[in-house]
């Protein structure tokens, strides 16, 4: 789950509707027991400004990370099988670069230009 999560599954314990224009997904079933019913997000995309920048994308058992892009603009990818490697202490970029190349298109067509000028950093801003 992440963040955007928050807000539908809390809406659901008070049983009211959720906006059209939220993106996240109740994790309800799975707090009340029901983990068949738990709907999972196709992929998942953030930023976060600390430590210079950094980029993400999770899509299955893969998890895409750009590292201090603030200095280093050029800062190459990084790839962990999420599902063989929880410390994320083996980058397979050089083994999977089919895999960073979809990742970093889906952070292409999924990041909007943030608002806020701390988040405004790399290249991956739409415009959305």
């Amino acid at each position: 789950s992440a963040f955007e999560d928050m807000m539908p599954t809390l809406a659901g314990v008070a049983g009211a509707e959720v906006p059209a224009a939220c993106d996240g997904i109740s994790v309800l079933p799975t707090l009340v027991g029901e983990p068949d019913k738990q709907r999972e997000h196709d992929f998942l995309v953030w930023d976060f400004p600390g430590y210079g920048g950094q980029f993400a994308v999770r899509r299955g058992k893969w998890k895409a990370v750009r590292r201090n892009v603030r200095r280093k603009p050029d800062a190459a990818w990084e790839l962990y099988d999420v599902e063989e490697d929880v410390a994320e202490a083996r980058d397979v970029a050089a083994q999977h670069p089919e895999v960073v190349a979809e990742l970093e298109q889906l952070l292409r067509q999924w990041r909007t230009k943030p608002d806020w000028p701390k988040f405004q950093f790399g290249e991956y801003a739409t415009g959305g």
